[in-house]
């Protein structure tokens, strides 16, 4: 009997709290001329990432950082998981790894598996927030500072996501490096020019004070 054969594109579901991911770049055999069934052709092993892909992600950090950033504070236990767990998971497979397959045209029978595929994309997140953390750990004077600038800039590209986006498309670009200077560079100027530059340190001013 035939089995069902999926590409990256198809069947994946999204709920609220955790997207579903199944069936995955599995595909129809296909009959020979002497009837015998041939197996597929493997998919090519996962490699890192290109420069244009990275490109791709790091447009997204910022609003990744700030949702961590969040989580965090309102988690509960000593990992700050509680009642939060696989948020920030379903947060990149629901804003992220969509837009990333449609951008690279990595749909079809050849491309990578979608689960394998999201798990490289979440841990290229996690790494990134590793890095930011042990970055601010490392440097106990300076770490209020770097932390309220970050956090403040990335709480309002959260806030100001799909504007920031718009009016970046409409500076035209060719490539997605040159989205993604459009993107920092028009966050820095509504961030420079808002009153939210103002607001957001002093919503973090509290946080702050309380660290050690």
């Amino acid at each position: 009997m035939n089995q069902k054969h999926l590409t990256v594109s198809s069947h994946y579901h999204t709920c609220h709290h955790q997207p579903q991911v199944e069936h995955l770049h599995h595909r129809r055999l296909k009959s020979s001329s002497n009837g015998q069934s041939t197996a597929p052709r493997p998919c090519p092993k996962p490699t890192k990432f290109t420069n244009e892909q990275k490109t791709y992600l790091n447009s997204h950090l910022d609003v990744f950082l700030a949702e961590c950033a969040h989580l965090d504070k309102t988690g509960a236990g000593p990992r700050k998981v509680k009642g939060n767990k696989g948020t920030k998971k379903a947060w990149v497979e629901r804003k992220v790894i969509l837009g990333f397959v449609k951008t690279f045209q990595l749909a079809g029978s050849d491309g990578p598996k979608l689960i394998t595929l999201s798990s490289r994309i979440y841990q290229w997140y996690v790494n990134k927030h590793k890095d930011l953390m042990n970055a601010t750990e490392a440097k106990p004077a300076k770490k209020d500072q770097k932390l309220k600038a970050k956090s403040a800039s990335a709480l309002f590209a959260k806030d100001h996501a799909d504007e920031i986006r718009v009016k970046a498309r409409e500076k035209g670009h060719t490539s997605s490096g040159e989205y993604l200077k459009n993107y920092h560079s028009v966050k820095k100027e509504m961030y420079d020019q808002s009153d939210q530059k103002i607001s957001s340190h002093t919503r973090l001013m509290p946080m702050l004070r309380r660290r050690p």
